[in-house]
């Protein structure tokens, strides 16, 4: 006969099971199978076209769909979006020289431009000065508009201080 011993219970620790061994996520990707594989082996694709485009005209080029024959490419400039343009025989060519050669029949640039960060912080709005800051609230009583009136007292009230 089998004795409930509590002590037993709570002093004994839980069994771990030992962790499996870390699958490199390619090698997880090519082992997956249906829309993941898909999806895998369509961005693999842009890619190799990617890097042929840029093979022929050198740039920023980004390649964002092919399908049926048509091909979506995005330039950050116009003037690189120019350039593609007048070079879509040769990318055309180099793209069917290939061992399994991509049928392009079309190719579409759209440019989208990169959004450049400036650190540059405008200056400081300068107040007006005494007899400026007088000129408009002079002006400020004889304006009907209560909200406008409002705006240019304020304003006068950030005159400069005087210099005594």
């Amino acid at each position: 006969m089998l004795i409930y011993n509590p002590i037993y219970y709570f002093h004994t620790k839980p069994v771990l099971k030992p962790p499996k061994p870390f699958k490199h996520p390619n090698y997880l990707l090519k082992k997956t199978r249906g829309a993941v594989k898909t999806v895998l082996r369509q961005a693999q694709v842009l890619l190799a076209i990617q890097t042929i485009i840029r093979e022929v005209v050198p740039g920023d080029i980004s390649v964002a769909s092919f399908y049926e024959g048509k091909i979506q490419l995005i330039t950050p400039s116009a003037a690189l979006a120019t350039r593609v343009k007048y070079s879509q025989s040769a990318l055309i060519a180099a793209l069917r020289q290939r061992k399994d050669p991509f049928i392009i029949n079309e190719i579409k640039i759209s440019v989208r431009p990169v959004e450049i960060k400036s650190s540059f912080v405008p200056p400081a709005a300068i107040p007006p000065s005494k007899a400026n800051a007088s000129h408009i609230f002079t002006a400020a009583q004889y304006i009907e508009d209560a909200p406008l009136r409002k705006a240019l007292i304020n304003l006068s009230k950030r005159a400069q201080p005087s210099n005594s």
